[in-house]
């Protein structure tokens, strides 16, 4: 502003410093008004005179001091406007002037004169607009540096340091890590504002955030307890703030940001008239949220384990089932580590036997109880566990299934672990198929063939599931191979000697099977006839051999018969008028079993038949008088090999005299009632002198049947609680089938529950629910109007195990009070188109129970109330032990030996 040295106010003399023209108080009077705070006044600005620097009051009336902006006008008076100043040094000159005039402590101002000279030194060279058109704001910019004094210029640099740093302030966050080495705790650092010169500002309200996945740790015991959130309120301080975090439950990518509410001083320009000077003043506050760049992390309360499997597809019999199982997180979720290790985490594993064909994928777990089952425990994702489950009982299909839950794990692991169960369910990768092995036997018609005629053979195939041929294929699993081959490989000079088909050997008939269960007449068949040569192509005759083949899949192992089986040989004479006669002579055997109620052969033999071995001449032989053969019968209890020892001797039949007939039948055993197991018979061939020339073998196919036991035990559910049977009380047979079934069986397991009254009873003194037999029954009250119910298996049986049928429950109170219950069960088989039925024995003692307490009211079928109270008992308990013992052939009637000729069953005479 321009100011004429005739209006300096009195007391105010020259320049008191080089290059200034005198200093102004507060209130002081200046050209055209007066000084609201002190300053200085400066020549050689303008042309008019001295110009003052400093505050002026606000033409609007308002409190806070305006700065002149047009050097050389005259002050601001009268109507103006005003408009909002922006730009980048606005909020930094907004921060200066408010501090000037209100807290010009905070800024360290000693001479306030000076520093608001200074104030307004700083104002016209960021704003100087010169004097509305006559001289130009730059030019005024000029003169008012050339004329500043040192002290001037001094302060006004120092304030302008002071105010741009104080408004450059930024917000400082980075993720600082604790030593836990996990990603479930850490730290949050470098939490504050700092100004230009990098001082943190203390005092400045602040909210800091995380999203879901973390809260603040605010007690520093790295739990989540309840009160803490993901939001934190605080104060900055002179130095950084660090916050704790832990994880919440879950895997989580976190977004950590901090808000900083500030509050601006905003600059204002008032505008007015021609020859009148424009001023700045401090505006309204403007409040501003400034935020931090913000930082991301991976927090870890807990999560999934989860992890695939992979069995191998193929299992040979008898080889152990195993698994390969890799653990890891599920998708989405991280393994937690603590203290720089994976958490170890406990799964379960359990193998199913799902039948005989693989079954589709699918998120289900098989129903029944595994065959085998355990724990392993994972040391972190990734690092396999190799599983051994041990050895499949039977040929079939078993699917490993993983599972692992919180529950399941130990106490240092239990908290990692997500609360939810999971399990990998029925899947192709993880099912093994234990093969099936095919069992043959077969023998040829004839052994010596005339040249030209027709050659036949019978095979009997069996071992292979029921199934085999239907199953398609499924994922990795490769449909069935559905046929085998018959091949006749020949002529040899000499009988192969060897299990293997001799390298280079002639085929000279072939055709293929069906590859299933059942018995094959081969060369029957007129459009494919087999038909000797008609000359030998060897001066002593020619050898000619049977070979069955299967060549293997998925599901059945490869099979090649012996090439060497005597059964399976034919000869054609170099000269048909001598045929061979073999060097030493030979027996072939097969056991026989007779039904006890028919005393027909059967192919179900059960504990009560009786059993022969059938022996034949090998063709040719030529035995000398005296010549003898005696069968001798081994048995084996279920659970034990049949290795035809001294201490498993059943039976010895008496000798044979061997001479022209076809066949001979030893003397009969009748097999033993109660037992499971497996009977074998083994031939010996005595010569006149005594020294044998042939010895069955133990264990021979052919020579072996198996027994199957069937035993129940009492189900009881007592409802009251006190150990008796009676009203309300559920009853049932636990059924058990131990032993081997033959291939193709199916049993219908039942009980037959028949009411009696205390007349067809007696009951002695030993104590009830002991099994000690204290009650009577007699054999013939088991009639058909004795029948109270029947209790049945649900479903066919096809191999051992234990079988529960469906219950009963006794009457409720208001109904009859009866003498006695007994069991009688029944079994019946069926293999092919034969089915025998088996009855228990009537009346046995521990299949039965009495009295019975059928509720409160007496009367009908038998005993009374009256007659109850003399046992001095109001409820009876329950004792039932049912035992039955069926046997089976262990895998048909009269199953063939591989190396010895055999004859059909119907052709065998008692």
């Amino acid at each position: 502003m321009a100011i004429t040295g005739g209006l300096l106010a009195s007391g105010t003399s020259g320049a008191a410093v080089a290059g200034d023209a005198g200093r102004v108080s507060a209130g002081q009077a200046i050209a055209g008004g007066r000084a609201a705070g002190d300053g200085w006044l400066i020549s050689g600005v303008t042309g008019s005179g001295s110009a003052f620097l400093g505050p002026l009051p606000d033409p609007t009336g308002g409190a806070d001091w305006v700065w002149c902006i047009n050097l050389g006008l005259n002050p601001p008076s009268g109507a103006v406007s005003s408009e909002r100043v922006t730009g980048q040094d606005a909020a930094a000159m907004a921060w200066l002037l408010d501090r000037l005039q209100y807290d010009p402590a905070s800024i360290g101002v000693g001479d306030r004169a000076l520093s608001n000279a200074a104030g307004s030194y700083l104002v016209h060279m960021h704003y100087d607009e010169g004097n509305k058109g006559g001289v130009s704001g730059e030019a005024r910019k000029a003169a008012l540096q050339a004329a500043a004094w040192p002290g001037l210029t001094a302060e006004a640099d120092r304030l302008w340091a002071l105010a741009t740093s104080s408004t450059n302030l930024t917000a400082q966050t980075e993720v600082q890590t604790y030593d836990l080495g996990t990603q479930r705790t850490g730290s949050i650092g470098n939490i504050g504002i700092q100004n230009g010169s990098g001082e943190w500002i203390p005092g400045i309200d602040f909210t800091a955030t995380l999203t879901e996945g973390a809260v603040f740790d605010t007690n520093g015991n790295g739990q989540v307890d309840e009160g803490e959130t993901g939001t934190f309120n605080g104060k900055t301080s002179s130095s950084p703030v660090s916050l704790r975090w832990v994880a919440g439950p879950g895997a989580h990518d976190v977004q950590f940001k901090t808000e900083y509410p500030i509050t601006w001083a905003t600059l204002e320009a008032l505008r007015a008239g021609t020859g009148v000077q424009d001023s700045l003043r401090r505006g309204a506050d403007d409040p501003e949220v400034l935020g931090s760049t913000g930082v991301r992390f991976r927090a870890v309360g807990d999560f999934r384990p989860q992890g695939v499997s992979s069995a191998p597809a193929v299992v040979a019999a008898g080889q152990v089932l195993t698994d390969s199982f890799v653990p890891a997180a599920a998708e989405g979720d991280t393994w937690v580590v603590v203290d720089s290790a994976p958490v170890p985490v406990t799964y379960a594993w359990a193998v199913y036997d799902v039948g005989t064909v693989p079954v589709p994928n699918s998120d289900a777990t098989p129903s029944g109880e595994p065959v085998f089952s355990g724990t392993a425990v994972a040391s972190g994702p990734g690092v396999e566990l190799h599983q051994v489950a041990g050895a499949a009982p039977a040929s079939s299909t078993y699917v490993w299934v993983w599972s692992t839950s919180k529950a399941l794990q130990p106490e240092a692991s239990a908290d990692y672990v997500r609360d939810e169960v999971w399990s990998d369910g029925t899947k192709t990768d993880e099912t093994s198929i234990v093969r099936w092995q095919i069992e043959h036997a077969s023998l040829t018609r004839e052994y010596n063939i005339v040249p030209g005629g027709r050659v036949f053979d019978t095979i009997t195939i069996s071992g292979l599931p029921d199934d085999h041929g239907q199953f398609a294929g499924l994922d990795r699993f490769a449909a069935d191979v559905p046929e085998a081959t018959v091949s006749v490989y020949g002529p040899f000079e000499s009988r192969p000697a060897t299990v293997e088909i001799p390298e280079g050997a002639p085929v000279f008939w072939q055709d293929t099977l069906s590859a299933v269960n059942g018995v094959f007449m081969v060369g029957w068949d007129d459009e494919n006839p087999i038909i000797a040569p008609t000359t030998a192509t060897y001066e002593a005759g020619d050898y000619f051999v049977f070979v069955y083949s299967f060549a293997g899949d998925d599901r059945v192992e490869a099979y090649t018969s012996p090439a060497n089986d005597l059964g399976e040989t034919w000869f054609i004479a170099g000269n048909p008028d001598l045929p061979p006669v073999p060097e030493t002579p030979g027996l072939v055997t097969e056991a026989a079993v007779y039904a006890s109620d028919s005393g027909e052969p059967t192919s179900i033999p059960v504990a009560g038949d009786s059993t022969k071995d059938v022996i034949r001449p090998q063709d040719g032989s030529v035995f000398g008088s005296g010549s003898t053969a005696v069968s001798r019968l081994y048995f084996a209890p279920a659970g034990t090999d049949l290795v035809c020892s001294e201490d498993q001797l059943v039976h010895t039949s008496a000798p044979i005299a061997l001479g022209d007939a076809e066949q001979y039948l030893t003397d009969a055993y009748t097999t033993a009632a109660g037992e499971a197991g497996r009977y074998g018979w083994v031939e010996t061939g005595y010569r006149p002198d005594g020294s044998i020339f042939e010895r069955g073998t133990c264990g021979e196919a052919s020579e072996t049947f198996d027994v199957v036991a069937v035993s129940t035990t009492l189900g009881h559910e007592d409802t009251n609680g006190d150990g008796l049977a009676g009203a309300g009380d559920k009853l049932w047979d636990d059924i058990h089938l131990v032993g081997t079934l033959p291939a193709g069986a199916s049993v219908d397991l039942s009980s037959t529950v028949y009411e009696l009254t205390a007349n067809q009873a007696t009951w002695g003194d030993a104590p009830i629910n002991t099994g000690a037999g204290n009650i009577t029954v007699a054999a013939d009250v088991c009639t058909e109007a004795a029948v109270y119910t029947t209790l049945t298996v649900d479903g066919k049986v096809t191999k051992a195990g234990t079988y529960s049928t469906n219950r009963f429950t006794v009457p409720s109170a208001g109904q009859r009070v009866i003498g006695a219950l007994t069991m009688v069960e029944t079994a019946q088989i069926t293999v092919g188109d034969e089915s025998r039925t088996v009855t228990g024995q009537c009346g046995a003692p521990d299949e039965s129970v009495g009295p019975v307490y059928f509720g409160s009211g007496g009367g009908g079928g038998g005993a009374s109330a009256q007659q109850l109270a003399i046992t001095g008992l109001s409820r009876m308990g329950l004792i039932l032990a049912v035992g039955l013992v069926l046997a089976f052939t262990g895998g048909g009637l009269l199953r063939w030996s591989d190396q010895r000729k055999r004859r059909a069953v119907g052709e065998l005479t008692a």
